[in-house]
This record gives C-alpha cells, structure tokens and sequence, in this order.
C-alpha cells in the first residue's frame, strides 16, 4: 500500500451520521460534512463504512460523480478515496482511480497523484491511458509514463509514448529522457534513435540530458561520427545547452573505445583550457591505451593530468598496474601499487590481484607469494580469484601439484572451486601435456556440482585439440555446451577453427565461422588472424590478405599479431613492397611492433641479402627498448656468415653472451656452416677463449 496512514481517532456511531437528504451527490455531501465534524482527522482506518455511504461505495458512477463534488477540497478527496479504496464493498476500477488522479493533478497535488498512479498501475489498470486519450489529459498522460518509466516497465511506457505522439499529446522533456534512458539500459539502440527522431517530431525541446543520452548510445555502438556531429550541434545551434563536463566525458570515452584517440585528445585539450578535465576525462584515455599496449603513452597521460592538478583516481591506477602487467614491467605496477599507498588511495583486492597476475604471467612466483603474505598484512583479505590467480600461475610452469594445494588452502579458507578453478587447472594439465589429466579434471568439476561453464568448456576442447585428441571429440564437446543450455561464445569458436586451422582442415574452419555467424556471434581479431596465418601456411598470400581487408570493413582492429603473420609470410616470399606497407600501416595504427616483428623483419631482409638494412632494424629494435632473443641474434650472425663479415659476427656473439642470450646449437651450425673439420676445430677454440676472456 502507498497511501499513509490517516490519523486514528474514535468509531463514530453511523445512527449519528445518517440523514435524509434530496439527492444522491447532496446527501453524499452532507454525510462528509456530517463525518468531518466528528472526526477532524478525516476517515482513519477504523471508520466503518456507515449504512448510507455504501452504495456510494460499490457503485462507479455514484462514486466518481460524488468524488467529483470534493474537487474544491482535494485533500478532502484524496483522504476520502484512500479510505473507501480500503473498504469490502468499493468498487475498484479504471474511472474511480482517473477520477481521483484528476483532482489531485488539476490542484497540483503531485506527491498524492504519483501515490495514487502507482496503486493503480499496480493493480494492472493500464485502461487508465485510454480514458486519458479520450479525455484529453496530456498532465494525467505525462504522470502515467513517468510510473512507468520510473518503473521500468518498458513495453507500457513505450506504448504510452507512442499512443501520445499518434494522438497530439505532448510528453515532457524529462519523460522523453526516462523513455530514452529504459531503451539505453536495454541496449535497444535503434529504438533509442527512432524515440530521439519522434521526440524531436513532436516538438520537445531536448536538454542537456537528453543530448548526453544520445551520445552515449552513439558512442556505446562505435558510432563517434554521429556523436561529434551531434556534439558540433550542440556546440553551435544550441546555446542554452552548451556541453557540459558529462558531455564531453561521454564522447571522450566513445572515442578512446574506438580507438579514435586524435580526436579524443583534441576535445582533452579543450577541456583542459576550460579547467573542465577530470579524472573521468582522462580515464577513458589511459584505459584506451592500456588496450591497444601504448602503456607509455598512458604513464605520460597520468603524469600531465597530475601537472594540471588533477589527482589519479583508483580506477586510473588499476588501468596502469594492469597495463604494465600485461606487456611484462611488473617492477613498474609494483611502484603503482605504491604510490597508490603514499597518495592515501584505498589498495583493494582487486589492486592487489592485479599485481599478483603479474607476477603469476612472468613466472615469479616468489614475488607473488610475498605480496599474497602483504594482503594478510595490510588487512586486504583475499578472494576466491587471488587464488585462481595464483593456481594460474603455478599451472603455467606446469607444476599442477602446487596448484592443487593451493586449491585445498582455498577451502580450508571457507572458499568453494568454481568452474574458473577447475579450468585453470585443466590448462595446467595441457601445459603437462596430459590429456587423460585434463579429462580427470574436467569430469571432477561435474561430479563436484559445479557446472562447467563455455570458459571451462573451451579449455577442454583446447586440450582436445592440443594433446593428440580428434577433432570430432571436440565438436562433440560443443554440441555439449549447447545441450547444457550455454552459448558458445567467440573463445570457444576461435579455438575450434584455430584447431581446425592447424590441422589443415580450412573447410571445417569455415564452417565453424559461418555457424558463428549465425549464433549472432561477430569474428574478433583471433578469428581473423587465425585464417590469415592458415592461409600464409598455404602461400595463399592473396587470400590472406583479401581476409584482412574484410577485417577492416568489419571494423576489426588488427593486432600486432595480425600484422607479424602478413609481415613475415611477404618478407618471406621477398615480396618487400607489400611488407612495407604492412609495417607503415601498423605504425600509423598506433601499434607497436614486438620482438616477433622485428624478426620477422630481419629475417626477410637477411634472406634477401640486404643485411645492413636489416641490422639497422636491429639498432631501432634496441632503442625501442625491446629485447632480442636467440633467434633474433642468429638470423643476423648467420646473414653476416654469408657474406663473410667475421667482425660483425664476432661482435655479435659478444653481444649475445653480454646480454644473457645463451646460444644454441643451431646458432653455432650457422657459424661453422662452410668450415672444414680443421677450420671449425679453430673456431670452437677461439670461441672458448672469448668466452673465457668476456
């Protein structure tokens, strides 16, 4: 019940009520009167409905005509119906419920009506909006659609929306923005659009709501075009709603998604003359470049929001730490996680567990157990993800066993293994190549009670297809997600067709993307890179880059692997020129080459003999910071053997053995290839010497 309770007072003898009068609405009049001076509260709860009153009560029209006759005493009114609404014999319905609203709204009674509407609605007296039509009440119209907005009652409140714009009904603005704000929170973005172009077809004058709403939705579905366009409207045609710090906050946020951090820098710098930036201006920015692995540009982004005196928040910290995790500068989250503290921000488990993944990625294990026994100090309790964390970490070095006690710590801790436990420890068993392993534990989960969700799933598939399983098995596996009542989501088709890729099945790798598709599920980067890589295998070179192309018109991003993949099957044919328009490309993206790249790279222009140039990409390597590996030495020493620079090779091995790159037998063959036994005998002995010596 919505209505407050009225005051109490004493029962009232309904023989001292009763009169004769001449009409019904008169009389009726009168036994209010008659009541009204007995009980000054008016109608409280215990008041029994007198003898005369009760035809009023159970007859409608009786009813609304004599509710009518109080319209000069609204509270009156609405005192009256809440007390007759909690007789036996009143008659509920659509007209009595109107007739009250229109009191109360005519005498802007407004708390009272809202109370009034909700009771109604609630009840399911949605023929309230037809009487409205025909009646012409705009003001009982615009109540009705903000219940049901407020509400979220979705398909009434479009329904009200649109029978009021059929019938020359005007909704306010605010409503206009509620009908929006529902569709938005129901990611019906066309719907979105199509309410906006009525609104604006009525005649309702937006506001500075309704223009945040719209870019929202634009920029939420890649749309930024159509958000910039909308925010030069504003900016030009509309000075009473100039954008205001949500506005540009909202399109900045849109465009770091898209990638599209030009643009977004350009309105930062507007934004920082105004002295309008925030940390929600430059979050969205640093969190976009985390994505897209410009950490470094992040790190200067935090550094300049800091010189105009804006302070990081948690979440800008948390997008950093988890950057430099993931392209391996764990010391540098770790200085993060510091600051954090010396700046007086709270470090959550989730600051923590952040930190602990980076750790478990590298390896480190010891670091990451001592900042697990840091959380217990600091009085940041663990969750159950610090420990799949940590499971995850022991199962990438492939030791299972310490995963599994960590797992029982788990319990002993009150934490139940989930299905991210469980998969975590099937892919330690792919990491042992133990397939009867895997199955063992997948099975457990179910036994466990614990549902296998599409993750868990796509890791036993994966151990299907890695560790000498069929390929029918795995199908089978996901024939079995769609029995449980799970959809497959783009992982678990990705693995498929990467699976079905390297066993050189491109038909079932299509097959498999053509039932993506039509599961609604969009290709990602993976997928793409999956057949482009299947193709180059081929020397389909053609082929695979008509694929990337289709990537682009999709509106998929290409990754560094993406473009490694295409670098090095054309620099492997010798086909430089499309090389480097790859490579152009992929700098003009804002994608950094890696180490894979760059040896790529001098691989291609060692094979072609130009191994100066390929020794300058080498230089720009190391001033890129990125660290070279065995394999980037030997492609180098074994193209300065061809063409019998001694020096140059010496020099290079030096600089291997300096750096902590260990040489392997394949990067000696290459040195001694051409040797005779007396030569090469020389040669190993000299190397001995060197080696001693450095």
């Amino acid at each position: 019940m919505f209505f407050p309770k009225p005051l109490s007072c004493p029962v009232v003898s309904s023989q001292t009520l009763l009169r004769f009068f001449s009409s019904p609405v008169e009389e009726f009049k009168n036994l209010i009167t008659s009541i009204l001076s007995f009980n000054r509260g008016a109608f409280p709860r215990r008041l029994a409905a007198p003898e005369k009153l009760t035809p009023y009560l159970s007859n409608q029209d009786l009813f609304v005509s004599s509710l009518s006759s109080l319209q000069s005493n609204p509270r009156l009114a609405y005192c009256f119906f809440v007390w007759a609404e909690r007789q036996p014999s009143f008659h509920r319905s659509a007209p009595t419920f109107f007739a009250i609203l229109i009191i109360l709204l005519d005498s802007g009674q407004n708390c009272a009506a809202y109370r009034v509407a909700y009771r109604a609605l609630d009840l399911g007296f949605h023929d309230l909006v037809d009487i409205c039509i025909d009646q012409h009440s705009t003001k009982l119209l615009n109540c009705l659609l903000s219940v049901y907005t407020r509400r979220s009652m979705k398909c009434h409140a479009i329904s009200t929306f649109y029978r009021m714009s059929t019938h020359g009904f005007l909704p306010d603005v605010e409503n206009c923005n509620r009908v929006l704000q529902i569709l938005r929170r129901s990611h019906e973005w066309v719907e979105v659009w199509k309410s906006y172009d009525e609104m604006l077809k009525l005649g309702v004058q937006p506001s500075i709501v309704t223009y945040n709403i719209m870019l929202d939705s634009f920029c939420k579905v890649g749309q930024v075009d159509r958000a910039l366009r909308l925010l030069e409207d504003m900016e030009t045609q509309h000075d009473t709603f100039l954008p205001s710090v949500v506005t540009y906050n909202v399109v900045i946020n849109g465009l770091a998604k898209k990638g599209e951090f030009t643009k977004a820098e350009e309105l930062l710098e507007k934004m920082k003359a105004e002295k309008k930036a925030t940390f929600y201006t430059y979050n969205p920015l640093i969190r976009g470049s985390v994505e897209r692995g410009r950490v470094q540009h992040a790190m200067e982004l935090k550094i300049e929001m800091e010189r105009h005196g804006i302070a990081p928040s948690v979440a800008t910290y948390h997008a950093l730490i988890r950057g430099f995790c993931k392209c391996g500068k764990v010391d540098e989250a770790r200085e993060l996680l510091l600051e954090m503290g010396r700046g007086n921000l709270p470090k959550t488990v989730v600051s923590y567990n952040l930190l602990l993944h980076g750790y478990c990625r590298t390896g480190n294990m010891e670091d990451a157990l001592q900042l697990f026994d840091e959380m217990t100090t600091a009085k940041s309790v663990a969750n159950i993800r610090t420990y799949n964390i940590l499971m995850d970490g022991y199962c990438r070095l492939g030791d299972v066993k310490m995963a599994q006690k960590f797992k029982d710590e788990m319990v002993q801790s009150g934490f139940v293994p989930d299905a991210c436990t469980y998969t975590t420890l099937v892919k330690g068993a792919c990491k042992l190549r133990d397939l009867s392993m895997a199955k063992e534990l997948f099975d457990e989960m179910s036994r466990k009670g614990i549902k296998p969700d599409c993750i868990a799933y796509t890791a036993r598939i994966s151990a299907e297809l890695r560790l000498g399983g069929t390929i029918s098995n795995a199908l089978q596996l996901k024939e079995e997600i769609a029995e449980r009542g799970l959809s497959s989501n783009t992982v678990s088709y990705n693995v498929l067709i990467d699976g079905s890729c390297k066993a050189g099945n491109l038909r079932e790798a299509y097959q498999l993307w053509n039932q993506m598709l039509a599961d609604g599920l969009q290709p990602d980067c993976f997928t793409y890179t999956c057949l482009i890589h299947a193709h180059c295998e081929r020397s389909r070179l053609r082929d695979a880059k008509n694929i990337f192309h289709n990537m682009a018109d999709s509106d998929v991003s290409p990754s560094v692997v993406t473009y490694t993949v295409l670098i090095h099957a054309y620099a492997k044919h010798g086909n430089f020129g499309t090389v480097e328009y790859f490579f152009s490309k992929m700098i003009r993206s804002g994608i950094s080459p890696n180490e894979i790249t760059y040896n790529a790279l001098i691989h291609g222009f060692c094979r072609k003999g130009s191994v100066e140039f390929a020794e300058k990409l080498f230089a720009k390597m190391l001033e890129k910071g990125l660290a070279p590996n065995k394999y980037t030495y030997t492609l180098l020493i074994d193209g300065n053997c061809n063409r019998r620079n001694w020096n140059q090779v010496i020099l290079l091995y030096s600089n291997m053995l300096l750096r902590g790159v260990s040489p392997d037998s394949y990067t000696h063959r290459v040195m001694f290839k051409g040797f005779g036994k007396y030569q090469k005998a020389l040669a190993v002995q000299y190397l001995e010497n060197f080696v001693l010596e450095h």
